[in-house]
């Protein structure tokens, strides 16, 4: 009896079918990745419960076997019944016998009930999740389209923005070049007024005969236009001076131009109207680096003068220095002159 108690007392132990708590972390979901979550969560417990009544029943019939009784269904229970050695014993052994068909009856129904539970929980399950993560694509999708107009949006917004920059600078950029040209004129003309008032006359310092050579033959020299040019930059911001020959004070248009030349053995006259005269006149369609460029800017006539370098840009002395300047925009080509070559450099 001591044996059949513990089979009793070990098939009497009750079934748990309440759900073991499970303790587990990731990282931040989205409430419906929580949920699928979760029921995966309730897919696996599911899972393991059926495991554990499975294992349990195994445990139970493993016992059994163990205790000798390797027949199957109502044998073991009519041999229990057989052995008894008295009535009193014979009736405490069917009792005993009636509990344990009962209770692996019971047994047998609870597993059978939470199976029954089981699956259709997995089908729940299974079918909230093919509905979660259905949802969860849709999103996903409809993220990836959203993402895609905005790009689009960024896209045109900034090309749209480009463009509007790139007007709004051109035109504050030409306005600029206006104001900056009109100043320069306004503060040339004063420059001259003053250097009049003040008793200067640049061609007073001219050669005479000089004044008087007109359309003499080019000048050959023994150099490029590459040394010409590096020699005129050196130049670059001495300031602008009236009737100025020399880099120190300073250089008027016509002062730098016969001070660059002069170098080289060119000679020439002293004012930009006279320079004008000097040497061959050239089309602007064959304009070469090392001509010598004509504007009518504060008065009438040449009254200003540059070194073409190519690239319609010059460099010259105007009223900010010298600098170099783009011959192509409003205010120097509306005032364009003319053009001279004075020298043939022999190297190219």
């Amino acid at each position: 009896m001591v044996v059949g108690k513990k089979l009793y007392a070990l098939w009497q132990k009750p079934v748990c079918f309440h759900w073991r708590k499970c303790v587990w972390f990731s990282l931040p979901f989205t409430s419906q990745q929580k949920q699928l979550k979760d029921l995966q969560t309730q897919e696996i417990q599911l899972q393991k419960q059926h495991q554990d009544d499975s294992d349990k029943l195994g445990d139970i019939l493993n016992t059994f076997y163990q205790s000798g009784n390797e027949e199957v269904g109502y044998l073991p229970y009519m041999k229990v019944l057989f052995q008894s050695t008295s009535m009193s014993d014979f009736l405490d052994r069917w009792e005993y016998v009636s509990y344990i068909i009962d209770d692996f009856k019971d047994l047998n129904q609870e597993i059978s009930i939470a199976n029954t539970n089981i699956t259709k929980k997995q089908s729940l399950i299974s079918e909230k999740m093919a509905s979660v993560k259905a949802s969860l694509e849709d999103k996903k999708k409809l993220q990836q389209t959203q993402q895609q107009l905005l790009s689009t949006q960024q896209n045109l917004l900034a090309q749209v923005n480009s463009q509007e920059k790139t007007t709004i600078l051109s035109s504050l950029e030409v306005q600029s070049n206006i104001d900056e040209l009109a100043q320069e004129q306004s503060l040339e003309t004063s420059l001259a007024a003053a250097g009049r008032a003040d008793g200067i006359n640049p061609s007073d310092a001219a050669d005479a005969d000089l004044l008087n050579s007109k359309n003499k033959q080019l000048v050959s020299i023994p150099y490029n236009f590459q040394s010409i040019l590096a020699y005129a930059e050196q130049y670059l911001g001495t300031p602008y001076v009236w009737g100025g020959t020399t880099p120190s004070p300073g250089f008027d248009c016509s002062g730098f131009v016969q001070y660059v030349y002069g170098h080289f053995g060119v000679k020439l006259n002293r004012v930009s109207q006279d320079q004008f005269k000097e040497g061959i006149g050239i089309p602007e369609t064959d304009l070469k680096p090392g001509d010598l460029l004509f504007f009518s800017t504060y008065e009438a006539g040449a009254s200003h003068v540059g070194i073409y370098i190519g690239n319609n840009m010059m460099i010259d002395s105007e009223a900010y220095g010298v600098c170099f300047d783009n011959i192509t925009n409003s205010y120097w080509a509306s005032r364009y002159l003319g053009a001279r070559r004075v020298a043939f450099l022999e190297k190219l």
